[in-house]
Formats: structure tokens, sequence, C-alpha cells
């Protein structure tokens, strides 16, 4: 949860510098609170870094942009993909 902060600065003499720290503090805040989970999955190779994920869990989904991608394979097939998934 966000609570509501008070900022004070001499340098905050428009609505424009003013909107800017805020939205500055906002996305601080929210990347704060951010995981990235390990998820280990099925391959994939049309999956890319930035794309967005859902993930079924017991207790509802969780979404979020995929971070970290890892395809490996052999001459036996391919290894489960690895994945980092930022999540709020």
């Amino acid at each position: 949860w966000l609570v509501p902060a008070k900022r004070q600065s001499d340098i905050m003499n428009s609505q424009a510098r003013v909107d800017r720290a805020a939205e500055t503090y906002l996305r601080t805040a929210v990347a704060e609170r951010s995981i990235v989970l390990p998820i280990t999955c099925l391959p994939n190779p049309a999956l890319e870094v930035g794309d967005v994920v859902t993930l079924g869990l017991p207790g509802g989904h969780l979404s979020g942009p995929v971070e970290t991608i890892r395809l490996s394979g052999g001459p036996s097939g391919m290894s489960p993909m690895e994945l980092g998934v930022t999540v709020d």
C-alpha cells in the first residue's frame, strides 16, 4: 500500500515540477516493492524479455513482465525454460 507522502522543496516552484517529482516518487515506491520471481516452465522460444505473462496459482493469478530468460538444450532436446518475472 502506498501511504500519502508530503514533500517540501524550494525548487518545486511549478505544477510541472511537482507532477514530475510525484511520478518519480510513485515509480520508485512501486519498484521497491516489486520482486523478480524465478519461474521454470516448458520451453517457448517465442517468449521475449518484456513480454507480459500471467501465472496461474492456486490462490489466483499474478502477471508481470519477463525480465530474464534462460533457454537451453542439447542433443536430447530442450531443457525447461527459466524466467525471471517481475510482480508487485
